[in-house]
């Protein structure tokens, strides 16, 4: 799932927060989350630049996501993750923060990024030359880059769905995010993004969170 307007990109965008989990689950050696808003001028900025050294860097070892905190649980993992405001890109390493930078500067990102890929050049099992030179050395990744990819695209609603709604005039953000909430059912999206739903569709649509009836009793 490529982010909206880019032709080539290697960027998965997050729109929930079991999307999240997955990328801090992902085992490359860098996971490169970046938070931004629609109409953002430095997001619209940086954006381009980031899916561009996305297909640069998409055999080094480093994952790229982003999340639109004005889409699905954005805004809740945005206030989870601290984001104070955008565009704001964090580095992961197994779920462990490495850093962080906040503003559309593509010489420090890459900077940053360089120093992230040094200092976790290679994570993998040791593989020595020699007697068994033929068997195939271990990918530092395993297929963490493959399988986190299809585990994002299951999640994914079709094509036909999302053309179908932006043909009834809604935006494509609103879109992803009520398909999303109506488990990809057309129907359920098309009521949600019409007004329709429960008090959490349309929180859920808004990015803001409902605290549960357990939240609330934790906070009494």
């Amino acid at each position: 799932m490529s982010i909206a307007g880019a032709s080539v990109s290697r960027v998965r965008l997050i729109t929930t927060y079991s999307q999240f989990d997955l990328a801090m689950s992902d085992s490359n050696a860098v996971v490169v989350i970046l938070f931004t808003v629609p109409g953002c001028p430095h997001c619209n900025r940086f954006l381009p630049e980031y899916n561009t050294l996305s297909v640069e860097r998409s055999s080094n070892n480093v994952s790229f996501y982003n999340v639109n905190l004005m889409s699905g649980d954005g805004m809740g993992i945005a206030r989870r993750s601290k984001v104070a405001g955008v565009p704001h890109t964090v580095f992961y390493n197994r779920g462990v923060k490495l850093g962080e930078m906040r503003g559309d500067s593509m010489a420090d990102f890459k900077k940053l990024l360089n120093k992230y890929q040094q200092d976790h050049a290679f994570v993998g099992a040791g593989y020595t030359l020699g007697s068994e030179a033929s068997r195939e050395a271990p990918r530092a990744m395993g297929n963490s880059r493959d399988a986190n990819a299809d585990a994002l695209e299951r999640k994914a609603p079709s094509r036909e769905s999302v053309d179908k709604l932006l043909g009834m005039g809604f935006e494509r953000d609103r879109v992803m995010a009520a398909l999303q909430r109506a488990k990809n059912d057309e129907d359920g999206a098309a009521d949600i993004l019409s007004g329709g739903g429960s008090a959490e569709d349309k929180a859920w649509l808004a990015g803001v969170h409902l605290p549960t009836a357990g939240e609330a009793a934790a906070r009494c």
